[in-house]
């Protein structure tokens, strides 16, 4: 066998022996058995003779790299491994090199051992702590990982018993994905959760990822939100009949207890926090569930849930949500039919989010689904700018449209000075350094009420001129002005800095461009002019940015910190700042 795979073999038996059974199985005739520091010489040596074997030693030990992190059942056995085989033998010979070091420098004439000098002392203690700091490196690891860091030892989960009210947090992950691809916002939500609670203990939080859809992301919306309010009412009736036992009788269908008061109704709040398609599921499982599970207290204006619970809608919340649909908002522009052929490939959600048939304009127009959103307290939009996005770009996360001339008024942006104005309107807009610097702008719509009426005359002027025209620019208008109209702030993320980048030249604005009254300037720009701006000044700002450098457009996951494994959550940790002001 070659010495250099078998040096290579060797050493990923080394690595993965401990707490792992299986073995790299190798023929080979007995060999005498070198330290692990030997065979890396071995390679080193082998590896200035050609190029060739370079780049074979560098491909495989990635390959190694890669197992051993990406693959949770063996990452404990590589990380420890790792330290012991690897870091150990080469930290320890320097660690002695360097005390042997010090010990000569303090073995001077006249000088008390007893009693180093504070130079001395300052020296010792700074070597102590690099010594703690090279063992503590690993809790890299450990990070990339649930609880991600947070090592407390308070249960996050436990429950109040007999709350007053329950806040009920449901997190909703996109096409395709897991559960656990926002188990890093779920940890930094029961984080959080579990402060209030030391000081509110009446009150208690459950943060709910969604599992109902894992697998299933293709078959539509109306499915996957079909699935979900189910998973929304079973996911309140459990988790309520932990905190009040007497609820019990919901669960098992027995008979409800002698004492038990009909017209006890319990208090909860709902949130929802949909990424990408998820927010799209979110949509119609609210509007669904006010109108076949609940019914309306005229009293108060909230919905009861099953009889039992008062429903208080709390905060909606989507990242990266197509809310206009992909047709006509894709990365790279396609026509009409490539998109039609893009839509049959994915599936039934193809056809929702390309807009074959009229759900998502339905879910964006018709009261059926615009009344529940508005009973929320809040509406979030998060959105990528600046191209950084492949799937779902700024304009339909946060439903802009070149021809709407609906008012946006500027609360805040993050820019490189501080300061404080007002503008006409009297809002106050004030710089913002929080998201770690990550967000350029964030942005509100003032609610107006809908009109029924006049929904129904749009959606027949819409689909009229459709036909005849055969395109849907009007419909897309229409689909952003009755969304802005519920009244949402909208956050704009600039992710290029954690993303590979480059400054071309060509693709920056002109300055004759800048200079031309009609142009659109950035957003920095819009906000130094303290104006209320519309729509489309603001999709035109955050399609391009005012400088030259762009970047890989691969924030959609990074946005929300996306956790799947140890690799997905390396690669997206630089939207943490994003997510812990969540």
């Amino acid at each position: 066998m070659n010495p250099l795979i078998a040096s290579l073999t060797k050493i990923s038996q080394q690595l993965f022996q401990k707490n792992n059974n299986s073995k790299v199985i190798i023929v080979e005739p007995p060999v005498e058995e070198l330290s692990l520091l030997d065979r890396i010489q071995e390679i080193i040596t082998m590896s200035k003779s050609s190029p060739l074997v370079t780049t074979l030693i560098v491909t495989l030990l990635s390959i190694l790299l890669c197992l051993g992190v990406a693959n949770t059942s063996r990452a404990e056995a590589f990380r420890v491994g790792f330290h012991r085989r690897v870091i150990k033998p080469v930290i320890t010979p320097i660690q002695k090199m360097v005390g042997k070091t010090t010990n000569k420098k303090r073995e001077r004439p006249g000088r008390d051992f007893r009693s180093p000098s504070r130079r001395e002392r300052s020296r010792s203690a700074s070597s102590e702590a690099s010594s703690r700091s090279t063992l503590s490196s690993f809790d890299f690891f450990q990070d990339l990982q649930h609880p991600f860091g947070n090592h407390s030892t308070e249960d996050w989960t436990a429950h109040v018993t007999s709350p007053e009210i329950v806040h009920f947090c449901f997190l909703l992950h996109g096409h395709r994905g897991l559960s656990k691809d926002l188990s890093y916002m779920q940890v930094m939500m029961q984080k959080v959760a579990a402060e209030q609670k030391q000081s509110r203990s009446t009150h208690d939080m459950v943060v709910h990822t969604s599992v109902c859809n894992e697998g299933k992301t293709t078959d539509g919306i109306r499915n996957g939100g079909e699935r979900l309010v189910q998973e929304i009412r079973d996911t309140i009736e459990e988790e309520m009949i932990k905190r009040h036992p007497e609820l019990h009788f919901l669960k098992d269908g027995s008979e409800p207890p002698k004492d038990d008061d009909p017209s006890t109704i319990y208090d909860v709040t709902i949130s929802i926090l949909g990424n990408s398609l998820g927010g799209l599921f979110g949509r119609y499982a609210i509007a669904k569930l006010m109108a076949n599970c609940c019914e309306l207290e005229s009293k108060t204006g909230c919905y009861i849930l099953d009889g039992r619970f008062r429903l208080h809608l709390n905060i909606f919340c989507t990242t990266a949500t197509p809310h206009l649909g992909i047709s006509r908002h894709t990365y790279v522009k396609l026509p009409r039919p490539a998109e039609i052929g893009v839509a049959h490939a994915l599936g039934d959600t193809g056809r929702d989010l390309f807009r074959l048939n009229d759900l998502l304009h339905s879910m964006a127009t018709a009261p059926m689904y615009l009344k529940p959103l508005a009973k929320f307290r809040k509406r979030i939009a998060y959105a990528n700018a600046y191209g950084t996005d492949f799937a779902v770009p700024a304009s339909t996360a946060a439903f802009l449209s070149e021809n709407s001339t609906y008012a946006h008024h500027i609360i805040e942006t993050n820019t490189t000075s501080q300061s404080t104005s007002s503008s006409e309107d009297g809002k106050t807009t004030v710089t913002n350094e929080s998201h770690g610097g990550l967000v350029i702008a964030t942005l509100h719509t003032p609610m107006q009420p809908h009109n029924e009426s006049d929904s129904e005359s749009d959606d027949l002027a819409s689909s009229e001129h459709s036909h005849k025209s055969g395109d849907n620019e009007d419909e897309l208008d229409q689909m952003s002005r009755c969304l802005d109209q519920l009244g949402w702030k909208k956050v704009f993320v600039d992710i290029r800095r954690e993303l590979p980048n480059a400054e071309l030249p060509f693709l920056g604005r002109s300055s004759a461009d800048v200079a031309t009254p009609s142009a659109i300037p950035n957003l920095q720009s819009l906000q130094m002019e303290s104006r209320v701006v519309e729509s489309r000044e603001v999709a035109s700002a955050v399609a391009s940015p005012a400088d030259n450098r762009v970047a890989l457009p691969m924030g959609h996951n990074m946005i929300v910190a996306f956790s799947r494994s140890r690799l997905s959550t390396f690669m997206n940790k630089g939207g943490r700042p994003v997510v812990d002001t969540l």
